[in-house]
């Protein structure tokens, strides 16, 4: 039965969708009487009535796949609500127009668009499902695991340092209190650096921030070099106070730096608290190691970790799911059609990490520490390059998915385009006839023309929507969000008869910033295609994203947004004319510019904030 839905779905997705592109006998009147006068314009009709038709089917179809195939049921489901999002059935309306009035070159133009998007809901009804969604969903198992690995790999070095002080219990106790007088030093240091910072602030002494800033910087190496030691040592959580300590200390450089002066101060005592609280724990340990090691603990803590690194293996693994744990996937894999995904990069050398820490556990229950050691040492080898191998992976979904939502706000842009233009040209038609000629048809266009601009901003709402998702953009996001309040006021005009040049000019600001934002998205997404992948972060902060748009291209938005408030000064300025006072219309479409104006500055404050960040 499942093996019978699975092909009736791909039948029907691949027939439905193929219907929309099959030219067949006039369905309706109104196709019939095309297909007399304009044969061209009637099979035009013909295939917008169809695409209705799928669009029917591939709700219905999704509604009778819904229990028995979800995944498929989904697919229907974004191909449907992608296919509204593009528009496919408006600008197919619009080609039955262009055609019916030998428009034939813009006709042309617009159907080249149509058979793109409809190759897209094609390749979403036949492919496997590859939106952001999926990549999404994607990335955060990858986050989650590599969150898994970090707290695996502190484990096993706190397991490792123990070994090594069990092994020469005689020599770690003396490096631990090598490392304990260090660390001493430091803090008559770090107490020197707060002090000198209070005498600053007091007037006591000169601020000379650089100088402070220098002398803070020469403590936080020593800091550093410190926490490095201590990282071979069994005292895993002295190392990573030390580790904060340095970074509070980088912290209060900066801001020395800078002249601020109560800030840093904040931030050295924080150093100089973490510097404390790193000597208690070494003297905890170093109390420890007085004692014989306890071999059985010692095993019992490598063995937790080894399990942990064997449950981490088994879902990176890629295997379907046992028979019975998932009913839909457990019957496709008895059909051949197993949903079984490749291993996750680093799987393998997790793997091998685990082995290794088996043998380590076994020398440990033997009370040979001394043997343990190699082999803990190359399960954290191995764990370090499945490390290295699963953020290059998530680097390069984390690129895929920005590739996918550049070529979608592409796409979305480029099909508001047309349908602005459409709206425009329909404007200035109704403003050369002149309202005193208007007639009951033309009165009633500029409200099609006012929801038209209406379901525009809609469409600006949604980029705007996926672009502060994202939340990689400064520019962008603002551009976008203008674009629908340029295009809400286009309709509120639009509703009140209003097509004289204030609505133009609007109308054609909108359409200069499409074209910017299509033509910058086209350059962008040429380049990453002839540069290919851009290297991976030096950071691995899993949150860490490349921004969607480079600082350049931002700039350049930001230099088309002060031109575009420039032009529409300038152009209301002749609006207005020599008029002592200004209609309410006007006077409202200035102050929109004066808000404009404010939002450049604003922005640009912005960036330059974002650039002097550390």
């Amino acid at each position: 039965m499942m093996f019978h839905a699975t092909n009736q779905f791909k039948t029907c997705a691949t027939l439905a969708l193929l219907s929309a592109t099959v030219v067949a006998a006039p369905t309706d009147s109104e196709s019939r009487i095309d297909a007399v006068k304009n044969p061209l314009a009637g099979k035009q009709s013909i295939l917008r009535d169809r695409v209705g038709r799928l669009e029917d089917r591939m709700f219905k179809l999704s509604e009778v796949l819904a229990e028995t195939e979800p995944e498929n049921a989904k697919k229907l489901m974004i191909a449907l609500r992608k296919s509204r999002e593009l528009g496919v059935a408006g600008d197919m309306e619009t080609v039955i127009k262009l055609l019916r009035e030998q428009e034939l070159g813009d006709a042309q133009e617009r159907q080249k668009q149509v058979v793109t998007k409809l190759e897209t809901l094609l390749r979403l009804l036949l492919e496997e499902l590859n939106d952001r969604d999926e990549l999404e969903r994607e990335m955060k198992r990858l986050e989650e695991m590599l969150r898994d690995l970090d707290e695996i790999v502190k484990e096993q070095k706190a397991e490792r340092a123990d070994s090594r002080a069990a092994s020469d219990m005689k020599r770690a106790r003396a490096e631990m209190q090598e490392a304990k007088a260090r660390l001493e030093n430091l803090i008559r240091k770090q107490r020197d650096q707060v002090e000198s910072t209070d005498k600053a602030m007091s007037g006591k002494q000169p601020s000379e921030g650089k100088k402070l800033e220098s002398e803070q910087a020469e403590v936080r190496r020593d800091t550093e070099k410190l926490a490095k030691q201590l990282e071979q040592l069994p005292s895993q959580e002295a190392a990573e106070n030390a580790g904060e300590a340095t970074e509070a200390m980088e912290s209060a450089e900066r801001k020395l730096g800078a002249e601020k002066l109560p800030q840093a101060k904040r931030d050295q005592q924080t150093a100089l608290d973490k510097l404390e609280s790193t000597i208690k724990r070494l003297e905890r340990k170093i109390k420890e190691l007085e004692k014989k090691p306890d071999f059985d603990k010692m095993q019992g803590e490598q063995q937790k970790t080894e399990s942990k690194t064997g449950e981490l293996a088994k879902q990176m693994s890629g295997s379907p799911p046992k028979s019975g744990e998932q009913g839909e996937e457990s019957q496709q894999g008895e059909q051949g059609e197993s949903r079984q995904k490749p291993p996750t990069p680093g799987q393998a050398q997790v793997k091998k990490a685990q082995e290794n820490m088996k043998q380590a556990a076994g020398k440990l229950g033997e009370s040979k520490p001394k043997e343990a050691e190699p082999e803990q040492d190359e399960a954290l080898e191995q764990l370090e390059q499945a490390r290295r191998q699963m953020e290059e992976r998530l680097r390069q979904l984390r690129e895929e998915e920005k590739a996918e939502l550049l070529a979608d706000l592409e796409a979305r842009f480029r099909s508001m385009l047309a349908r602005q233009r459409e709206v425009n040209k329909a404007t200035t038609a109704l403003d050369q006839k002149g309202k005193a000629d208007w007639k009951r048809a033309d009165q009633l266009l500029t409200g099609k023309l006012s929801t038209d601009e209406g379901t525009l901003a809609g469409d600006a709402d949604k980029a705007l929507q996926m672009l502060r998702d994202d939340g990689t953009s400064v520019i962008f996001p603002r551009v976008v969000e203008q674009l629908g309040d340029d295009m809400r006021n286009v309709a509120t005009l639009l509703a009140a008869a209003r097509v004289d040049r204030l609505t133009q000019e609007i109308e054609t600001d909108i359409v200069r910033t499409l074209e910017g934002l299509v033509a910058a998205l086209e350059k962008l997404q040429e380049q990453n295609d002839s540069s290919g992948n851009s290297p991976p972060s030096a950071q691995n902060d899993e949150d860490d994203k490349s921004p969607l748009l480079p600082p350049s291209a931002e700039l350049k938005l930001l230099r088309g947004m002060q031109i575009r408030v420039n032009d529409r000064t300038q152009a209301f300025a002749e609006i207005r004319g020599d008029k002592p006072t200004l209609e309410a219309a006007l006077a409202e479409q200035l102050g929109k510019i004066t808000e404009r104006q404010d939002d450049v500055a604003d922005l640009a404050r912005e960036m330059i904030e974002r650039a002097d960040a550390p």
